[in-house]
């Protein structure tokens, strides 16, 4: 840096700040810092979250108006200052309560966390309408990532088909978390927002709060849980774009269908047949039922391992057989799990290794 002879640079440790003054020998004792102008981030980015994903999104700045640095998003998205008012609309400069106007709050900061912003189209306080800096981190928490996820119905609503399915873990990830794409149709995603919500819908909606169903991350859950809870209650846009509750949906750790044991013979053959997924869910991941109504085949994330048992015992420790994963990784689908089936042998006996049972997804 380059400061004139007469002036000093020195750290300020009670305003944690940088400034320019004269030496206090000539008898200055207090000098200003230079502080951002309010509403400037240091990289000129900012990271809004909405319901309404077309002011969703990054903003960056593009130049000055009132006084303030003014932010330009996707499409005609723009964040201002007028009069005395921060606005997000799509018009610069506009003032008036128009359709124009997504969002307002009169402050003179962008980032004052202690105010809410003012939804223009319901008249009411929008918690979730969020302005940051940004963007965040383009990272995935360390942690159990499933592969794939599962939503499926447990009633007759017809308007829940078009996005369920098994959704597949993809290399995109938003707001942390592992972005999922639904295998059938296409054109359907799963992705976190910031405003804690797992939500199901189109590529354009991926990271924002736009979408035909969410699921809000409970508050007692852990903020850094990576996997699409299993419990909560999802909400469901209509035809009017508000949002209803729907118990009828439901999420699934693994692809489920249909699978097949073959290769016992002897004691505890009856385990050989073919399993179906079916509604209940142990431990966030599918029970598969023998078509003869008595046999299950379940995890336990106890020991990492699938076990067969009777239709009574789903969910505990008592089995007829068990197969090891074979690896540390969390297995969500029994064929991936590729240790050694154990069988009990019956009365007074252990169980012991059969290498002859197997397990195909059919």
């Amino acid at each position: 840096v380059v400061v004139s002879r007469q002036a000093s640079l020195g750290y300020r440790a009670m305003g944690r700040r940088w400034a320019v003054g004269l030496p206090l020998a000539v008898g200055l004792a207090v000098c200003v810092g230079l502080e951002a102008p309010k509403g400037q981030c240091a990289d000129g980015v900012v990271q809004v979250t909405a319901r309404d994903g077309r002011f969703a999104g990054q903003f960056e700045v593009a130049g000055r108006w009132g006084g303030h640095p003014w932010y330009k998003g996707t499409g005609s998205a723009v964040i201002y200052f007028a009069g005395s008012k921060w606005i997000i609309g799509t018009t610069l400069g506009v003032r008036d309560l128009s359709n124009r106007r997504f969002a307002w709050r009169e402050h003179p900061s962008l980032f004052e966390s202690g105010m809410l912003w003012e939804n223009q189209v319901s008249g009411r306080a929008d918690p979730v309408i969020k302005v940051a800096c940004g963007p965040p981190k383009p990272r995935v928490l360390e942690q159990d990532v499933a592969e794939s996820i599962a939503l499926f119905k447990t009633g007759n609503d017809r308007h829940l088909h078009q996005f369920l399915g098994v959704y597949r873990v993809t290399s995109q990830s938003a707001a942390g978390r592992p972005v999922y794409k639904l295998d059938q149709h296409g054109g359907f995603y799963l992705s976190f927002n910031e405003a804690t919500q797992w939500i199901v819908g189109r590529e354009s909606d991926v990271g924002t709060a736009s979408g035909f169903a969410y699921l809000p991350l409970e508050s007692e859950k852990p903020i850094e849980e990576v996997t699409v809870p299993t419990d909560g209650v999802w909400q469901i846009a209509d035809s009017q774009h508000k949002w209803h509750p729907h118990a009828d949906l439901m999420v699934a750790r693994g692809t489920g269908g249909k699978v097949e044991v073959s290769g016992r013979v002897g004691t505890n053959e009856h385990i050989n047949g073919v399993y179906q997924s079916y509604e209940q869910l142990c431990n966030h991941r599918f029970v598969y039922e023998k078509n003869n109504g008595e046999h299950v085949l379940y995890f336990m994330p106890k020991t990492q391992q699938w076990h067969i048992s009777a239709k009574a015992d789903v969910c505990t420790d008592s089995c007829w057989a068990y197969i090891l994963p074979g690896t540390d990784v969390t297995i969500d689908d029994p064929e991936h799990a590729f240790g050694q089936w154990h069988v009990h042998g019956g009365g007074d006996a252990s169980f012991a290794a059969d290498p002859q049972v197997t397990l195909r997804r059919l």
